[in-house]
């Protein structure tokens, strides 16, 4: 004979225990997020690093910074790249303009013995090779400096043209006044000078940054000009 049991209905959990099945079960998710985004984390971080890595590798540019004013005088700024010398582009205003300067520094005799100086120093800042040597065997037969306290000497640049992509021709007049003013002298010269562009030593880039170098100069007599003369 069978013996039948009446069937109860489960028990309701203790609130207690819900509450903490539910708390729990939000730890875990909670706990799941985080792990998601530290891995997310470490992804970036490691791609960084694979960045980074790459970076270090690229090679080394520095910023070149030279101004030109409308004048064509050059000035550096910044700090200049090796491999920018060999790519840039320099105006011929800038080349003229370095001309004008050497044969006006080279050809100036003023009342300031120091300007005299730094004149001759810029001189040579434009020259290569044998110019340098040539200046110097000039000066060495013609000291401007004897003629320091007699006499004042300037230039009146007439033109300058170019005659092939390396070399110019500069005409100017060179005028010797005395110390009280009078013009005892003016004489018509005829240069042809040879343009080198080099990148100048790290020392030398202040003086000559945009790296125009006079490797050849020559100078000639045209003719004594008289009072009326222009």
């Amino acid at each position: 004979m069978m013996t039948y049991y009446k069937e109860e209905p489960p028990k309701e959990l203790n609130p207690q225990f819900k509450e903490y099945d539910r708390i729990i079960g939000l730890q875990n998710k909670e706990n799941k997020t985080w792990r998601i985004i530290a891995l997310a984390s470490l992804s970036f971080l490691f791609l960084s690093l694979l960045l980074l890595l790459y970076a270090i590798k690229l090679p080394k540019t520095i910023p070149m910074v030279i101004t030109v004013s409308e004048y064509g005088e050059a000035k550096y700024v910044g700090n200049v790249s090796k491999m920018s010398y060999s790519n840039m582009k320099i105006p011929d205003i800038a080349i003229q303009y370095q001309i004008k300067r050497f044969v006006t520094n080279m050809n100036t005799i003023t009342s300031d013995a120091q300007v005299m100086r730094q004149n001759i120093r810029d001189c040579y800042n434009m020259l290569s090779g044998d110019a340098g040597l040539k200046l110097s065997n000039i000066l060495k037969n013609d000291n401007p400096f004897d003629k320091f306290g007699d006499i004042k000497q300037s230039i009146l640049l007439e033109s300058i043209l170019q005659l092939s992509p390396q070399s110019y021709q500069v005409d100017y007049i060179q005028s010797k006044i005395t110390m009280t003013g009078v013009v005892t002298d003016r004489t018509r010269y005829r240069g042809i000078i040879s343009i080198a562009l080099l990148e100048p030593p790290e020392d030398k880039k202040i003086e000559n940054p945009l790296g125009i170098y006079i490797s050849d100069f020559d100078f000639t007599k045209v003719n004594t000009l008289t009072q009326g003369d222009k």
